[in-house]
């Protein structure tokens, strides 16, 4: 594994545990022909990106999928990630997304998989999309879907930060 993706991992983990969501990030509605909603989500992209068109990988971007925590609002985690780009210096890289869960009970799951590949889709239309470069962040139920939703499209994504505590209160040290 690429020595600066480790990096960006142990780099977001950390900001995820540590930094709150400051800002509220405006949603957006992707629709279908027939105008019906496929799902709703969030969207920061950098301020100077290529057309969609552009063919040369400097030029392209990355898109990191940000997924909340359980019932955690859409965008949560941008905030973490975007930071933690920042201090690496590739903030202006990626192309971030966050979705509202299907579930009205606002956790993410098995729902969500056909919505967030007609979003990936949406992206590459969008923006220069470096396809090696797609990957997936999440804590909780978005950490349970970011790695199975991986394991699941092994062609659409290219690794997947992951983190989902399942049993429990964390135990004594």
């Amino acid at each position: 594994m690429d020595g600066s993706f480790c990096y960006l991992a142990a780099a977001l983990m950390l900001a995820g545990y540590f930094i709150p969501a400051l800002r509220a990030a405006e949603e957006s509605e992707l629709k279908d022909a027939a105008g019906k909603t496929i799902v709703r989500y969030i969207v920061e992209a950098p301020p100077q990106v290529a057309p969609a068109e552009e063919t040369d990988p400097a030029k392209q971007v990355g898109v990191i999928f940000c997924f909340q925590e359980h019932t955690s609002p859409p965008g949560a985690d941008i905030f973490p990630v975007r930071e933690s780009l920042k201090r690496l210096g590739l903030n202006d890289e990626y192309v971030l997304l966050a979705i509202r869960a299907q579930n009205p009970g606002g956790g993410l799951g098995k729902a969500d998989h056909e919505p967030i590949q007609k979003l990936l889709a949406w992206a590459k239309k969008t923006y220069p999309v470096n396809l090696r470069r797609v990957y997936m962040y999440g804590k909780g139920s978005g950490g349970s879907l970011s790695g199975e939703f991986t394991m699941l499209h092994p062609e659409l994504i290219t690794a997947a930060i992951s983190y989902s505590w399942v049993g429990g209160p964390c135990p004594p040290r």
